[in-house]
């Protein structure tokens, strides 16, 4: 393998690191903006850098590159998370107290869509938690509202015909989760 790709891979790594530690300040709309950008360039060159690593080594060392492909993404993925926290803090503009749904303003939400790209599906998966499904305000109709505008391609045909209701989010969410969770696909894919 050649030294520029590692040396690629370090590079990249090294970004995510010095971006990981800006975000974790308070931030305005554009560093917001600028930095979302930066994430999925960084998720793409990911992808192509550890593609080309793993293509040129034995089975024996994959082991190694995948666990720090899955260490580089997990840091990416906290970069998102971080700047949606940011983004979606509940204050008295954008969400009421109520716990049961009602007289819920719901904030602006910029998640990823997701459309079946079984590589796409820990950082959604991971966003969409942290915005979504763990958000104790909203109730199970909402999430899924949420849920299935965000969702295209094979990840709506998954859940297309589960009609929107607080007892269908969990069965849904649970189907998106079996088909596309597989972590050595994810790798691979």
């Amino acid at each position: 393998m050649s030294k520029s790709v590692l040396n690629k891979k370090k590079s990249l790594k090294g970004n995510v690191t010095k971006i990981k530690d800006k975000v974790k300040d308070k931030l305005n709309g554009a560093e917001i903006q600028l930095y979302s950008k930066k994430c999925e360039q960084f998720s793409e060159d990911l992808s192509k850098t550890f593609d080309n690593i793993l293509s040129n080594y034995e089975d024996e060392e994959t082991d190694k590159f995948i666990e720090e492909q899955l260490s580089i993404q997990e840091d990416i993925d906290e970069i998102w998370l971080s700047m949606n926290s940011q983004l979606i803090k509940p204050n008295s503009d954008t969400m009421s107290k109520h716990s049961n749904g009602e007289n819920v303003k719901l904030p602006k939400l910029s998640l990823p869509s997701f459309n079946g790209n079984i590589q796409d599906w820990l950082s959604f998966s991971d966003l969409f938690k942290a915005s979504v499904h763990n958000n104790e305000n909203l109730t199970g109709s909402m999430k899924l509202q949420y849920l299935k505008g965000l969702l295209t391609g094979d990840a709506s045909r998954v859940v297309q015909s589960i009609t929107i209701s607080d007892a269908n989010y969990l069965t849904a969410w649970t189907l998106l989760e079996d088909r596309f969770s597989n972590k050595r696909d994810q790798v691979f894919f």
